[in-house]
């Protein structure tokens, strides 16, 4: 398979794997890494394992990837939509073999794949100089997670996808499509190793390292799609019994501050880790400011700016009403790629601290002094005018409600104001997300009673009205996961496990109701996928 073949290709020069039996040639360099003295000890295993954690950091650090992630679903319309994403917003036709993101994520994917396939296959060498007698499984968990990872992900953007075990430095032209719970299958057992080798202590474990929660969780997930409901309830019960909390009283920096409350603690700067202080964050990636997994220079094929873009593409481009400037405390610059359906917005009840102003921004006030509109005050709400000619452009794109949780500016620091990325630790994997999965285990269970108390929890941190078992459907637990955890997970993927795409985007996305399909719960297999596989039949998905 073309695409395979080529990130193989690229990984046997990045890491190394391409060994020579040549005599002359077996000399051994000392001064940059080779396949013998990267993977000769612990420290070359911990080099190799960092690229894959720096690989999921990338995942933010390209607005297609999120934007194919969000955008068409029933949470998320498209905005000043990426010219690549634009498909998803209108499906049909423009929806193919040739869409842009399939690739990329089929590519991205597969090399986190060849990357950890590799790193397991070298520790087996009885050869490693491993510094402690555990580190040799620590990395095999690493690399068993990461494995399983990017499958999960694979299967869910695709269904069937190459079961990829193995690191080969050869073409291979006749790949074939493996069954979808055959991959879950072997997701299922990489995670059962890497949660019984990961470390089992959060506050002793390097902020962004994986520890054996973040596998349960990730495995409770797993189980689910492989409708295994016990054992998905007994891995998110494992999580929640654990070291982690949801925080339920103010902490942090802004903990005295009356304007805030604990769900926008959760999401402040220096505040997400569980290192710091913020036990309900399971797996953090790590965004520092001018730090090591912050923002830095251009680098090819990432886009022109290097960092996380959570944040500009879930805010507005305000800054483009009279009236507005760019500033830190409207989180900084958005353009507005990605906005909330109005099925969103709806979700929420009168009281829900999720739906106060600080989480979700729906107001905004004249801060420019210097540009006010005729009539206008400083500090005015603004109120848009259906006669205004660019009204709809502020509806759609300018002045949306937003979620605040990835907020970030730089011009208090002394930088500028259109700083591009969010430089701020980001929760991959929260607590509260755990309780959703493990709610939704006992719902498709038959245990209502069970999932009503579970959801409870979540819905009494935010001041929301409990629940009866009456009230548990499939659609009830997808719309708390938006009330909750609108922007922190890929929801086409949890449209996708839980086969509700096609139904609710229809029913809450009016920007592609009419012209979604059932067959867009699954992307395009890339075409270049399919031609450069002429050895074995590679079907496409139906429909496409």
């Amino acid at each position: 398979m073309k695409n395979i073949n080529k990130i193989i290709l690229i990984c046997s020069l990045i890491f190394g794997a391409i060994a020579c039996d040549d005599d002359q040639l077996d000399e051994v360099p000392k001064d940059f890494f080779s396949p013998d003295n990267l993977y000769s000890n612990s420290s070359g295993f911990e080099t190799a394992t960092t690229a894959l954690y720096e690989k999921v950091r990338r995942e933010r650090r390209q607005a297609a990837r999120f934007g194919t992630m969000t955008t068409g679903t029933d949470l998320y319309r498209g905005g000043l939509t990426h010219p690549a994403n634009r498909a998803l917003t209108t499906y049909g036709a423009s929806l193919n073999s040739t869409f842009t993101p399939s690739k990329n994520w089929w590519d991205f994917s597969y090399e986190g794949i060849a990357w950890a396939n590799l790193i397991i296959e070298r520790a087996e060498n009885p050869d490693v100089d491993w510094a402690n007698e555990s580190d040799k499984n620590l990395y095999l968990a690493e690399g068993r997670f990461f494995r399983a990872y990017y499958h999960n992900l694979l299967q869910g953007l695709f269904n069937d996808v190459p079961l990829v075990t193995e690191f080969s430095t050869e073409p291979k032209l006749d790949y074939t499509r493996t069954p979808r719970v055959q991959v879950l299958e072997q997701v299922r057992d990489d995670l059962i190793f890497a949660a019984a080798n990961l470390p089992s202590d959060p506050a002793n474990t390097q902020i962004g390292k994986l520890t054996r929660y973040a596998a349960l969780h990730l495995l409770a997930e797993v189980y689910l799609a492989l409708e295994d409901f016990t054992s998905a309830a007994n891995a998110a019960q494992e999580v929640i019994d654990g070291p982690h909390q949801l925080m339920t009283e103010r902490f942090g920096p802004e903990a005295a501050d009356p304007k805030g409350n604990v769900f926008h603690d959760l999401f402040l700067e220096d505040n997400v880790a569980y290192q710091h202080g913020n036990l309900e964050t399971i797996w953090t990636i790590r965004n520092v400011y001018q730090g090591i997994g912050g923002h830095s220079v251009s680098l090819g094929g990432e886009g022109w700016a290097n960092g996380d873009w959570s944040r500009r593409l879930l805010v507005p481009f305000y800054q483009r009403v009279t009236g507005l400037l760019l500033a830190d405390s409207l989180g900084g610059r958005g353009i507005g790629r990605i906005g909330p359906t109005e099925g969103y917005l709806n979700l929420y009840e009168d009281g829900d601290m999720r739906n106060d102003n600080i989480n979700l921004r729906r107001d905004w006030y004249y801060n420019n002094p210097d540009a006010l509109p005729a009539g206008k005050a400083l500090g005015d709400l603004i109120e848009l005018d259906p006669a205004d000619p660019l009204y709809q452009q502020r509806v759609d794109i300018d002045l949306f409600p937003a979620i605040t949780k990835f907020d970030f500016g730089a011009q208090g620091r002394g930088s500028s104001a259109t700083y591009l990325p969010m430089d701020k630790d980001r929760a991959q994997y929260r607590l509260a997300e755990t309780y959703l999965l493990l709610a939704e285990a006992q719902h498709r269970a038959g245990n209502n009673g069970a999932a009503a108390s579970t959801i409870n929890v979540i819905r009494a941190r935010s001041n929301a009205a409990p629940i009866a078992a009456g009230d548990v459907t499939m659609d009830f637990i997808l719309d708390e996961r938006a009330r909750e955890l609108y922007g922190e997970t890929y929801r086409r993927l949890v449209l996708s496990r839980t086969g509700k795409f096609f139904e609710r985007t229809q029913a809450l996305n009016p920007q592609v109701s009419t012209v979604v399909a059932e067959r867009d719960k699954y992307l395009p297999i890339p075409q270049s996928v399919i031609d450069g596989n002429p050895d074995a039949e590679f079907p496409q998905n139906p429909g496409y």
